[in-house]
């Protein structure tokens, strides 16, 4: 599991990492002022997944397992969505799952 830290209280931003098999990922993360919440599209390899609502989950990413080898779990102390534009610098994280993580979360 490999915490991502270098978010900010911007409300568009992008992070991209590299997972097990030497391949990345690119994540955009978009925060909407009037629904109080983020969303992200992920983009691996040829693959696109817009609109993602970004929910407190052990596997934010569950329903494409069978598409990308990796997941993201969303987390903080309150069990809160992130709702906030600086909720992922005051108390939310995002961690990346590799696939072994993906598979044990059920």
């Amino acid at each position: 599991m490999l915490q991502i830290t270098s978010l900010t209280d911007d409300y568009r931003q992008t992070f991209s990492a590299e997972i097990e098999d030497g391949t990345s990922f690119l994540c955009a993360l978009d925060y909407s002022e009037e629904q109080q919440c983020w969303f992200c599209d992920i983009t691996y390899k040829k693959k696109i997944i817009n609109g993602i609502k970004m929910v407190t989950a052990g596997n934010l990413l569950a329903s494409y397992k069978n598409i990308l080898p990796f997941g993201l779990l969303i987390n903080n102390e309150d069990n809160l969505d992130p709702y906030l534009l600086d909720s992922f610098i005051d108390d939310t994280n995002i961690y990346i799952l590799n696939s072994t993580e993906v598979a044990q979360i059920v």
